[in-house]
């Protein structure tokens, strides 16, 4: 798990979520309202809302100024409002399970009061596993 990770406002633009993603190389930033969890935006969100071509913000002047006007929205207008969350004390095994089950990159892990405390990625488990059969060979 990635603990306190990166997070978005509801209120903040979507070019500001693509240059955090862009620039900490992420593809999922949980949104949070005041301290409470209230969507996930990840980086198909974003295309799909502007364009695989707009959201790089390459062509013409034309194609330029309209990904603009689109990256200008507000990221609650295109982040997923429900979002599957795991426990901090949920089991590893539980967790990727349910990661490959849901078909999703990331969850975010909430505490006992349901606050964010981390986010668990595919890269993460990955990680842990590439670890393991280190370990063992």
């Amino acid at each position: 798990m990635t603990p306190s990770p990166l997070t978005l406002s509801p209120d903040d633009s979507l070019a500001r979520a693509r240059d955090l993603m862009s620039s900490y190389d992420i593809r999922e930033l949980p949104v949070l309202d005041v301290d409470e969890l209230v969507g996930i935006l990840t980086d198909r969100d974003l295309k799909a809302a502007v364009g695989p071509e707009l959201y790089l913000a390459g062509g013409s002047d034309v194609e330029q100024t309209i990904a603009g006007m689109l990256m200008d929205q507000p990221v609650s207008s295109v982040m997923s409002r429900e979002v599957q969350t795991l426990y901090a004390a949920t089991p590893a095994e539980d967790a990727c399970r349910l990661l490959a089950s849901l078909k999703v990159g990331s969850m975010p892990v909430v505490d006992e009061r349901n606050k964010l405390v981390g986010i668990l990625s595919v890269t993460d488990v990955l990680s842990v596993a590439a670890d393991c059969f280190a370990a063992m060979g």
